[in-house]
């Protein structure tokens, strides 16, 4: 292969990257006016949890984590959500992680993997939800396993 056709490849592989990159960006842009239009308010975002039985801190933490990673929802989050079609949570960049180890951290949570919600098809806002409820519960019964023996 002569470095002209390994220069030539490169960047038709650049080419590519950058037209799926846009495509990725017109799609948040317009999801986020999109959702400018939805007339929901914070108010019962929250309270569609708080009947659920989570406190307020716990569903700010996890609104503030999506919020960091996804554009979409810094203007309005729905329980029934897509993180990653409808939020436009990247996955490839482990965005999806991030979310969950920044609330992992802060709600004190059982220890999360890489991969974990894709791997137990949590997608959904509700579903994140309930995934915290099960790893908070997951480290109780850690910690009760651990000094069950004195």
């Amino acid at each position: 292969m002569t470095i002209l056709s390994v220069v030539l490849a490169v960047v038709l592989m650049l080419r590519k990257s950058f037209d799926n990159d846009k495509v990725f960006n017109d799609s948040i842009d317009e999801a986020v006016e999109q959702r400018k239009n939805i007339k929901v308010t914070w108010e019962e975002y929250y309270g569609f949890f708080l009947k659920r039985g989570f406190k307020r801190k716990e569903i700010l933490i996890v609104k503030e984590a999506i919020q960091e990673y996804s554009r979409v929802a810094k203007v309005m989050i729905i329980p029934q959500d897509d993180l990653y079609a409808d939020l436009k949570v990247d996955s490839t960049d482990e965005d999806d992680d991030k979310i969950m180890i920044q609330i992992s951290e802060k709600l004190q949570l059982a220890p999360y993997s890489e991969g974990e919600l894709i791997d137990n098809n949590i997608s959904t806002v509700k579903d994140l939800f309930e995934y915290t409820r099960l790893k908070q519960r997951q480290l109780k019964e850690n910690n009760e396993t651990l000094f069950s023996y004195n």
